[in-house]
């Protein structure tokens, strides 16, 4: 995904990610949800979810302040068709070393070669040479740098949940001021969590 996401792109050249490795690390956004927590204290009505924009928008009293982006149905898209289409996951590096996936702390993928996973077992930015993983496809006929898959939009209409999470609100709209209520008789249901896309 970061891969296509920095194909089209007009300017960045290269992403870098990096893992900490668990149990041993506190991040920035740890910190940033604990200063929401504690502002949450002083918003006693949360009834829908733009409720939440006002307390994270709330949170910070000192600049930087959060900035809140709304998502929507039209900013989720599968990966299923990139997998299926585009590229594998490899066991083997390009040069012939094991893959080990759940070691890896740093990851770089660069547009030049949007189907390579460049990686290290490390943090560190210069001590190690990247292990490179050649994710594309092996195919018959001349090889492609770039993807081809378009992506369309995970749920188009919007998300659905089950109708027994509905039915469940729906037992507790009494306990909710009657202006929210069209919030939740209006949320799309399917029959199970396996149809909700």
């Amino acid at each position: 995904m970061l891969s296509k996401i920095l194909q089209s792109h007009p300017s960045l050249e290269v992403i870098n990610q990096k893992f900490f490795i668990p149990g041993h690390s506190f991040s920035t956004c740890d910190q940033d949800f604990d200063i929401t927590e504690k502002e949450k204290r002083y918003h006693k009505n949360i009834y829908v979810p733009d409720d939440w924009i006002e307390v994270i928008q709330a949170s910070k009293k000192k600049a930087p302040k959060f900035v809140v982006t709304k998502m929507d149905s039209s900013k989720f898209f599968p990966c299923a068709e990139l997998l299926k289409n585009e590229i594998t996951n490899r066991k083997m590096s390009v040069d012939n070393n094991k893959v080990e996936w759940l070691k890896m702390q740093f990851i770089q993928i660069r547009k030049t070669d949007p189907k390579k996973l460049y990686v290290k077992y490390t943090v560190d930015d210069g001590l190690t040479d990247f292990i490179t993983v050649d994710l594309m496809k092996l195919r018959r006929g001349r090889r492609t740098n770039g993807f081809k898959h378009d992506f369309t939009p995970l749920y188009p209409a919007g998300r659905k949940i089950t109708k027994g999470k509905k039915s469940d609100l729906m037992d507790l709209i009494n306990y909710i001021p009657p202006v929210f209520h069209d919030f939740y008789i209006n949320l799309a249901t399917v029959d199970n969590a396996d149809d909700s896309s």
